[in-house]
């Protein structure tokens, strides 16, 4: 996986408004690398998950030994954090927290930092 990629996919998560499609077209094709990321010229884009639009598919982009948590901003923003279960120290302080307008998108752009971190390339054997 290209961590400067799913770096840039996160900031487009934590900049956008509501769901798109040719962002979860452009997750999906960083993290398999099977479909390409263009939506308007492929016809699979029906297959991509709904990671920007479903908590539910955001969710699946969260490694096993993470552990989500969710909060509401001041602002109305909804926040994601991310923070490895067996590490005390980052459950104290949080490896990766965002703030996006939507949950899936929070949910998404924090799981996408989590799959960038270092700590992360262990678990994925990238």
């Amino acid at each position: 996986m290209d961590r400067e990629k799913l770096v840039a996919l996160a900031e487009r998560c934590e900049q956008a408004t509501g769901p798109d499609r040719e962002l979860d077209a452009a997750i999906e094709s960083a993290l398999d690398g099977l479909y390409s990321a263009d939506v308007a010229k492929e016809l699979y884009h029906d297959l991509c998950p709904d990671y920007t639009a479903s908590i539910d598919a955001a969710k699946t982009l969260v490694l096993d030994g993470w552990m989500l948590m969710v909060s509401d901003a001041d602002n109305g923003d909804a926040l994601a954090m991310l923070s490895l279960r067996d590490n005390p120290e980052y459950l104290e302080s949080g490896l990766v927290s965002v703030a996006a307008k939507t949950w899936p998108n929070a949910i998404t752009a924090a799981a996408l930092r989590a799959l960038a971190h270092p700590e992360t390339k262990e678990m994925v054997g990238d």
